[in-house]
């Protein structure tokens, strides 16, 4: 029986033993552990719990959470969610604003949000801000409200278009005279707005007589050096320095130009100067371009190549000179079915017109101009005429079979005999009745060896290695024997058949 109760003696002991030995845990271990964060409130937590003890860990004010922790065999076994910051929402959009997130990354507890006004708005309201509390977004949205401009006060002759006491930012006023004969005196302010900061762009205009000021004019100068200043309908004397003359002929007046009083037209001086001057019956040979300087000469060589070069000038008043080339005329125009009612004269010059009406009264007048192969045009009185057969061409013929009766309007081609040069053509067309067109065959220049060799001479075709030229061709020579005298140049030009010799000595 003793040692009975000895060995329950033992076990209790041990059995005691075994519960004392299991430790407890630590706020110190949960503080520590991966769990905690600076946001759980651990205040009011005893130091160390014992094994199976719950607890409840709560958040810090403007975080929620739900997290409970069991001591087991002296460690921690947590449960729930760790504590987030609380969410506040949209903190709400200010009409003419806009926010910018300063504090945070979302709106949450502890954010702030700024507001700013748009261009041209100012805050009305004490704060520009909302912080993100625990209950909420404090105070409330900011307002903004338009800049307002001072009111404006003008003369009592200038009108006013838009509201000059209540004007607000982007609000426009404009200006203008009542009375026709006077302008403002600064037409930039003509329109003045409202601006961001509440001020107006300008300073309201006035209302002055109409006048000019004396003008510099370029490459010009005023004659008139005592007047300074110019009425409305006002005349500008000036004149332009020597080689310039006026841009535009109309005098220029003081003229009130919308709210502006401006010389119309300009005066301005330009220089003198000559577009180029194309001329049928001549090509032009030195200094060929599109516009030429006042005093710049032009050199010309006739077509039909018989007539020394002439010059003609860049003048004032346009060119200077004349064309020593055989004039373009036609002669006196007279048809059965019409009559001339204008420009009735024998001969007529290139380009020049000549009215008609037709005799039966029931057409409208026509017009037959000068051209270079006679007139131009057709009378509408009556059916156009055909022709015979058109004239013969001296060293040539017609390309195509020759006909009896040509109808109006229908066309010839003529070629020349071998190795001549046709000059203008090569066609004549029937027109009314008659053949019209103008042409010739110019004729090449041979080689006579033998009068060359009496007389010391050699040549050479300069634009090819045939023994004869064709008309504007040039021929080369030498001396064989001796020097050239100098009378004529070694290098001469084949035209219409004919071509100098040079002498040798």
């Amino acid at each position: 029986m003793h040692v009975i109760n000895q060995i329950c003696v033992v076990l209790l002991w041990m059995h005691a033993l075994t519960f004392a030995q299991v430790p407890d845990c630590t706020l110190e271990q949960f503080i520590n552990g991966p769990q905690f964060n600076s946001n759980f409130d651990t205040t009011g937590l005893q130091p160390s719990y014992p094994a199976g003890k719950q607890i409840r860990v709560g958040c810090n004010v403007g975080y929620s959470g739900f997290f409970r922790l069991t001591c087991v065999e002296g460690g921690w076994v947590s449960k729930g969610t760790v504590c987030q910051p609380k969410s506040c929402g949209h903190p709400g959009d200010a009409q003419f604003a806009d926010f910018n997130l300063e504090v945070g990354d979302d709106f949450v507890f502890g954010s702030k949000v700024v507001y700013t006004c748009h261009k041209g708005y100012q805050m009305v309201s004490r704060t520009n801000h909302r912080n993100c509390m625990n209950e909420g977004w404090d105070g409330v949205v900011p307002v903004c409200e338009a800049q307002q401009c001072p009111v404006i006060h003008v003369d009592s002759n200038v009108q006013v278009n838009g509201d000059p006491e209540e004007a607000t930012y982007g609000n426009v006023v404009r200006f203008s005279c009542k009375s026709k004969s006077e302008i403002l005196s600064n037409p930039r302010l003509a329109e003045l707005y409202c601006d961001e900061n509440g001020e107006w762009s300008g300073q309201p205009p006035k209302c002055i007589e109409i006048k000019c000021t004396a003008p510099q004019i370029e490459n010009g100068y005023v004659t008139d050096r005592n007047i300074q200043e110019y009425k409305e309908h006002d005349v500008l004397l000036f004149e332009c320095n020597d080689r310039y003359k006026r841009t535009e002929e109309r005098a220029a007046k003081c003229t009130r130009v919308g709210m502006r009083a401006e010389w119309t037209p300009t005066p301005a001086c330009e220089q003198i100067t000559c577009n180029k001057k194309n001329l049928r019956e001549a090509d032009i040979v030195d200094n060929n371009k599109r516009k030429y300087r006042y005093n710049e000469k032009v050199d010309y060589r006739c077509k039909d190549g018989k007539r020394e070069r002439f010059t003609l000038t860049c003048g004032e008043d346009g060119w200077i000179g004349s064309s020593p080339c055989t004039e373009i005329t036609c002669n006196r125009k007279t048809l059965p079915d019409a009559d001339i009612v204008d420009n009735d004269k024998p001969t007529y010059r290139h380009d020049e017109q000549v009215g008609y009406r037709c005799k039966d009264g029931k057409r409208e007048q026509f017009t037959l101009t000068c051209g270079v192969n006679g007139w131009i045009g057709r009378s509408p009185c009556t059916e156009s005429l055909g022709c015979g057969s058109p004239p013969p061409l001296t060293d040539g013929d017609i390309k195509d079979t020759l006909k009896s009766i040509y109808s109006h309007q229908e066309s010839v081609e003529f070629l020349c005999q071998s190795y001549y040069t046709m000059e203008g053509g090569p066609n004549r067309t029937c027109v009314d009745g008659e053949w019209i067109g103008q042409m010739r065959c110019l004729k090449p220049c041979t080689v006579d060896r033998e009068l060359m060799n009496r007389h010391n001479i050699a040549f050479r075709n300069i634009n090819s290695d045939k023994l004869y030229l064709v008309h504007n061709d040039f021929m080369e020579f030498t001396c064989t024997k001796g020097r050239n005298t100098g009378t004529l140049p070694m290098r001469q030009q084949c035209i219409d058949g004919e071509v100098n010799l040079p002498t040798c000595q």
